[in-house]
């Protein structure tokens, strides 16, 4: 499972391009309050798209505190110990931000028993979420009309609908995580290369 914190403002959800009769300006509708609202994603995503069980919208920046508010109550519930069980959600990889440093956040992981890597600093290219954010920001160009009723549940269904586990698999894949096929009826795992690679980079990082 990987962890990540997107933002979200009015020009995110702007088109970039409009029709208009000729000479004349194309008219742009803000999708948000059009008032300068930063609202702040706290997601997560696995092989099969965002965890939504696991994310949360908050107006404005995360600080510590909200980030373990969101950590205690909406992420740890999905997280599992890592065992040779391969239990799902159990490897989890994220940046090297502060906030993901601060000893609290650290210990709650531990505590559930998690195997943890840290990607090495200005690394998004192997962070399979990244792509993710620019989906759920393309489905919010695409939408406008549910943005502006609800913007929080707006962003929620972006991330409900705008990736799915195809989507993951090519990520992954892109990402330098080759997914291997395991028993017949079985889902793909990427975690092999995960550690293999995560370990790699942490290493190199320290």
């Amino acid at each position: 499972i990987i962890l990540d914190e997107s933002h979200v403002a009015d020009k995110d959800c702007r088109r970039r391009r409009g029709w208009a009769p000729v000479g004349e300006p194309a008219n742009i509708y803000e999708y948000f309050s059009g008032d300068g609202t930063l609202r702040s994603v706290l997601a997560a995503a696995n092989k099969d798209g965002f965890v939504t069980e696991a994310c949360k919208v908050v107006e404005g920046g995360v600080g510590d505190d909200e980030f373990m508010k969101w950590a205690r109550e909406s992420l740890s519930p999905v997280l599992n110990p890592y065992d040779e069980n391969l239990h799902p959600n159990s490897i989890v990889v994220l940046d090297n931000a502060i906030i993901h440093h601060q000893p609290e956040f650290v210990d709650m992981l531990e505590d559930i028993g998690c195997m943890v890597f840290y990607l090495s600093p200005y690394s998004p290219d192997f962070s399979a979420i990244e792509p993710c954010f620019h989906q759920m920001k393309a489905w919010l160009r695409r939408n406008p009309e549910k943005v502006r009723s609800d913007p929080q549940q707006a962003l929620i269904e972006a991330m409900d609908e705008s990736v799915t586990s195809d989507n993951m698999t090519g990520y992954f894949r892109k990402c330098g995580y080759p997914l291997e096929s395991r028993e017949e009826g079985e889902s793909e795992e990427a975690a092999g290369l995960i550690l293999c690679m995560a370990a790699a980079m942490t290493v190199a990082s320290s």
